[in-house]
Order: C-alpha cells, then sequence, then structure tokens
C-alpha cells in the first residue's frame, strides 16, 4: 500500500500542526508491513495544489487522503475509510463529514442540488457532490477522469466538486459518521455569496470560466 495524505498548510498555524500531529499518529497505526508506505505532504498552493499528479500520472498512490482545510480526525478515521474504500472494492470516492466547533456539520456530502447530506451512523450513502476539507480518493478514481485535478475542482455554480467524476463514470459516497473536526469556517465561493454586489460576484464567475477553459485546453492537448 503506497498512500498520500495531502494537508493544506493554508490556515491557522498551529490548527494545521494539530492535523499533521494526528495524521502521523493514525499512520504509525496503518503500516503493518514494510511494504506499506504512507507520506504527509504539506500543501502550500491552497485549491492549486489539486494540480499535483496531473504532469506524472504515474506517481499516483493507491490512495490519496486530501485535506483541503486544518481538521482533526476522529479516532480510526482513517482505519475506518479504509474499511470502507475495501467494502466498495476502492473504486469510490468518499466524502468525509466534518463537524464544526458546535457539533454541527460545515463540509460533507451534497445533493446535486447543493444540500448538505447528513451521514449514515454505520454505511455510506450516495452524494452527487462533495467539499474538499477531507476526501478519500483511491487510485482507480484517479485514472478515470482526466486529470486528477479534477476530483478536487468544481465547475461554475456547483455547490461542491464532483460533477467530473460523475461525467467519468466515478461512484461519490458519503462516509458513516463525523469523521472530523474543524474551527474553519466555511467559504462560500464569491460567485455564489449573496453578500457581494452583482459585479464582484460576476468577475468572480468570469475567473471561474476562465480558469475552466484553461484547463479544458491543457487537457485536450496532454
Amino acid at each position: 500500500m503506497i498512500a498520500r495524505i495531502v494537508v493544506s498548510s493554508k490556515g491557522n498555524p498551529e490548527a494545521v500542526s494539530a492535523c499533521v500531529d494526528e495524521c502521523r499518529r493514525q499512520c504509525d497505526q496503518l503500516i503493518t508491513s514494510e511494504s506499506d508506505s504512507i507520506e504527509i505532504i504539506m500543501n502550500d498552493d491552497g485549491d492549486a495544489g489539486c494540480t499535483l499528479w496531473d504532469s506524472d500520472p504515474a506517481a499516483l498512490p493507491d490512495f490519496c487522503l486530501w485535506l483541503g482545510r486544518p481538521v482533526i480526525l476522529k479516532d480510526d478515521a482513517l482505519s475506518s475509510l479504509m474499511l470502507n474504500s475495501g467494502f466498495l472494492r476502492h473504486k469510490a470516492i468518499i466524502a468525509c463529514s466534518v463537524a464544526g466547533e458546535d457539533g454541527k456539520i460545515v463540509y460533507g456530502g451534497h445533493s446535486k442540488r447543493g444540500k448538505l447530506l447528513e451521514p449514515d451512523p454505520t454505511i455510506p450513502i450516495p452524494c452527487h457532490l462533495y467539499d474538499t476539507a477531507m476526501l478519500f480518493v483511491p487510485r482507480d478514481a484517479f485514472t478515470k477522469v482526466a486529470l486528477p485535478s479534477d476530483i478536487f475542482t468544481q465547475s461554475f455554480f456547483d455547490y461542491g466538486c464532483g460533477e467530473k467524476p460523475f461525467s467519468a463514470g466515478v461512484p461519490r459516497v458519503l462516509a458513516p459518521g463525523i469523521l472530523a473536526t474543524t474551527t474553519d469556517a466555511r467559504q462560500i465561493p464569491a460567485m455564489l455569496d449573496p453578500s457581494l454586489s452583482l459585479t464582484r460576484r460576476t468577475e468572480a464567475f468570469i475567473r471561474t470560466l476562465c480558469h475552466d477553459v484553461a484547463r479544458a485546453i491543457r487537457s485536450v492537448f496532454r
């Protein structure tokens, strides 16, 4: 097993440090043979860091745990994800529910219309879209999309990622239970934020459109 945990360095330094420490603790529990390898990678580029494997797909790990926010994993969160991924034959992207300081879920899986879903306590349930605060991705999912980064990016007015994996036939599920907590407040995309002026929202939409067009062109000429 070769796995990578990608941790965003954006956020409160103490929260990021605590996140890394808990990841290391749980990694030690998962390594059972000399062939097992779990590497923790710090992502200094925010959302842009999702292009990590676009230029070198051969370097894709067997599994990736993407932490786009500084979260604190619940006990046995990693082993639970591995167990559920095995149950799904390591084919599905697994979104993870993350609770805020008040115990309410702030990140996780979404319906097609953007509704934040409540996880089942014992089994994975289907979701259409997902957040990238905590996301478990097997190698099989990476190989089915045009670019590995397609898994971590959202298009236009979507309330989460997942449309591109959906189009590629990749299953998306929400893991059972709440697997992490965070003190990081949810950030609404600028083009969807009703508190901003129409001009600001339009500018954000154009930036997103240009970004998606550039990525599509790069995908065609790979």
